[in-house]
């Protein structure tokens, strides 16, 4: 059971921490405020490395695209998930939490991806982008980080 919870760059929180949990809390605030997003971060801490709960939750939400190459697959849409809905290089979000005296906590992280830069490549290849709300991403420079890390609190 987690004591605390903080949340950074999460969806609609900058910076959010919640204190002196217990067993039962209440969470109260007007539609659209950001009590589901705590739930979920609450969800996606306690997943601790496993991935398919966020991905179940993007999907929930319909936050994904459908590919253009005509094979119907779903891509998740992860700009929603980061503060401002905007990802760049070194765009990150954070969860952590305090349970029974452990630091529990989940870094995701856009990071360039040094390989491109090291590889030569075809005009084909550099052309393969896609576009989140008329921003243009390479998908080949940019891969997305999932770091979660458990010690020991002194």
């Amino acid at each position: 059971m987690f004591k605390s919870i903080k949340i950074e760059n999460f969806r609609c929180f900058q910076s959010f921490e919640l204190q002196q949990l217990g067993r039962v809390n209440l969470l109260v605030g007007k539609n659209n405020s950001g009590k589901t997003s705590i739930l979920e971060a609450i969800q996606i801490l306690s997943s601790q490395n496993n991935l398919q709960p966020l991905a179940e939750i993007m999907i929930n939400r319909g936050e994904y695209l459908w590919d253009d190459d005509g094979r119907g697959q779903r891509e998740l849409d992860i700009r929603h998930l980061f503060y401002g809905h905007e990802i760049k290089a070194a765009s990150e979000f954070s969860i952590s939490g305090i349970n029974d005296g452990i630091e529990e906590k989940m870094l995701i992280s856009i990071e360039k991806n040094s390989f491109f830069d090291r590889q030569s490549h075809s005009d084909e290849e550099l052309q393969q982008k896609f576009h989140i709300s008329g921003h243009e991403i390479d998908k080949n420079q940019f891969f997305l980080r999932f770091n979660w890390t458990c010690k020991k609190k002194q």
